[in-house]
């Protein structure tokens, strides 16, 4: 088959094939890294000069001249530091790679990269928020028990999707199972949630309140296996004590796994509506009982 006079397809295929690999080879990215740094060299060799002739003519502007190449070397210098420190900084440059390159062969042992440690919980806000596949956003909804989420998040459009699949799967138990479980580890979590979307009832849904038993119930029984794990007797090494003086890391997880439990019995406190941890309702109204007929 002839293409416009370009030859076959196998052989504009193989053609395409061994520019790639001349671009490899060649190193045409590092070439075109290369032309970056000397642009960047070439404007900062400009400000000295321009900073240099100035100052023997005019002393106010030369120093206005000095103060903003200053700045943008130290603008440049903490781009490099970010995007050396942060995988997930986008300002890499050549800079920074040859910074990283430098300090592992200085500091083998001791440079070491800060992870994002949200990325898994940020693909799943935007699997929720944006999807459109109910099967996806299923799978979406039964990793968010699983994973951490940022701090201070605006999690109000997840939550709020969550809710709306949750009402409209009401028979269907496991789903809405699923999605209960995933809104009540977004209540746990130390992020934002829209309070009129927590306050939006779920009094005319049954579902929620033989969820409600069955979460309660499963996360006390979880909590105290967790806690009978951290009252067992360990052998604390000498390098644990040192750097955990009151408890072993082992038993730091088992406290973790504890916290987490008895915060998933609070936001199933009250019998209408999901609360957050710190909820002064639940002073008043909470009732962490279960209903053992639900089974």
């Amino acid at each position: 088959m002839v293409t416009q006079g370009r030859g076959t397809l196998e052989e504009r295929g193989k053609e395409r094939q061994m520019k790639l690999d001349g671009v490899e080879y060649f190193r045409l990215q590092t070439v075109l890294q290369s032309f970056l740094v000397l642009l960047q060299i070439s404007l900062l060799l400009f400000g000295l000069s321009l900073s240099a002739n100035m100052w023997a003519r005019q002393t106010t502007i030369a120093s206005v001249i000095i103060s903003t190449t200053a700045f943008g070397l130290l603008f440049y210098a903490c781009t490099i530091l970010v995007s050396a420190l942060r995988l997930d900084s986008p300002f890499q440059t050549p800079g920074s790679e040859l910074f990283v390159a430098i300090c592992k062969k200085i500091l083998p042992k001791k440079f070491v990269f800060t992870p994002n440690m949200f990325v898994k919980s940020s693909a799943i806000r935007w699997i929720l928020e944006t999807s459109t596949n109910p099967e996806i956003i299923n799978t979406a909804a039964a990793i968010v028990p699983s994973v951490q989420w940022r701090p201070n998040l605006d999690a109000s459009a997840s939550y709020g999707r969550l809710l709306d699949n949750f009402l409209r799967c009401c028979d269907k138990p496991e789903l809405c199972l699923n999605y209960q479980k995933a809104m009540a580890h977004l209540c746990i979590q130390p992020v934002k949630i829209d309070s009129r979307l927590l306050k939006n009832s779920f009094w005319n849904s049954g579902q929620f309140e033989q969820n409600r038993n069955r979460l309660i119930c499963d996360a006390f029984t979880a909590g105290r296996a967790a806690y009978d794990q951290f009252r067992k007797p360990v052998v604390v090494y000498h390098h644990d004590h040192l750097r955990n003086p009151g408890f072993t890391a082992s038993q730091l997880k088992h406290l973790a796994s504890v916290r987490t439990a008895l915060r998933a019995m609070l936001v199933h406190g009250l019998s209408y509506q999901l609360s957050r941890p710190d909820d002064e309702d639940l002073i008043w109204h909470g009732n962490l009982r279960w209903d053992h007929s639900n089974g």
